[in-house]
């Protein structure tokens, strides 16, 4: 049977559609996936009060004085590998862009795989749960250790990241700092440590309730509306450079 143009125009952008959905749907799996792996084979971290504070942290960094531990520095653009406490060897890596940034905090590394397309052979996932965050390869090498350009992830030079994963094993505590990330406005469908932050700091104030998750969903919004309301500030519910600073001077 013949298809005309028109129809393989719709038929096409059907696909597209489909393959979009299928790969947000597995994006969500994993997120789900590994936040039952943290409260199942790691309690002590999902129970912690001052967990999803420290996801967000932007201080010193104590490697493991047992095994190997990482720091990621994106700042400096670095990965440093720590064993037994000791710096044993250090990458050149790259992070998310600003739109995009990665998700800084203390992490657990949740499985190692041989991915290819993109992924340079190895994939490290992290233990992030509002998405699918990990450390891998690239096909654009001349980028790593220059500039944060990644939708998130952590990228390294392949050959470097095939060598880093015969040092890492799944719970190996992965740090991820960038102390000169610029602030991003937040919103409905934003996600990130930033979010994770602001959430725990509206929290604080008694405009949030439960435990921060990284995603700006309805009830966020609701709560930076009611939060601006009452600080006089225009009542959008989305979260700018004014309202933030607000939040800060009442939290801090």
């Amino acid at each position: 049977m013949k298809i005309n143009p028109a129809t393989r125009k719709l038929l096409r952008a059907a696909l597209i559609l489909l393959l979009a959905a299928l790969a947000a749907a597995a994006a969500f799996a994993f997120a789900a996936a590994e936040a039952w792996l943290i409260r199942h084979y790691a309690p002590e971290l999902a129970d912690d009060p001052d967990f999803w504070r420290r996801m967000s942290m932007l201080g010193a960094f104590s490697p493991s004085e047992q095994g190997v531990s990482l720091l990621v520095d994106l700042d400096t653009l670095t990965l440093t590998v720590y064993r037994d406490g000791e710096e044993y060897k250090t990458y050149p890596c790259s992070g998310g862009k600003p739109s995009s940034p990665s998700p800084t905090g203390e992490w657990v590394v949740t499985f190692v795989e041989s991915w290819n397309e993109g992924f340079g052979g190895t994939y490290i996932a992290l233990s992030c749960p509002w998405g699918m965050y990990g450390i891998h390869g690239t096909i654009e090498p001349w980028t790593i250790g220059k500039t944060n350009a990644s939708h998130g992830c952590i990228r390294m030079k392949n050959d470097d990241v095939a060598e880093l994963r015969t040092l890492v094993s799944y719970g190996t505590r992965v740090c991820i700092r960038h102390n000169s990330a610029p602030f991003r406005t937040m919103k409905d469908g934003s996600r990130g440590s930033d979010v994770a932050d602001a959430q725990q700091r509206l929290i604080d104030a008694g405009y949030l309730a439960g435990t921060p998750d990284g995603v700006y969903g309805s009830a966020t919004f609701r709560a930076v509306k009611r939060f601006q309301s009452d600080q006089g500030i225009f009542a959008d519910g989305v979260l700018g450079r004014e309202t933030y600073d607000r939040l800060l001077e009442i939290t801090d």
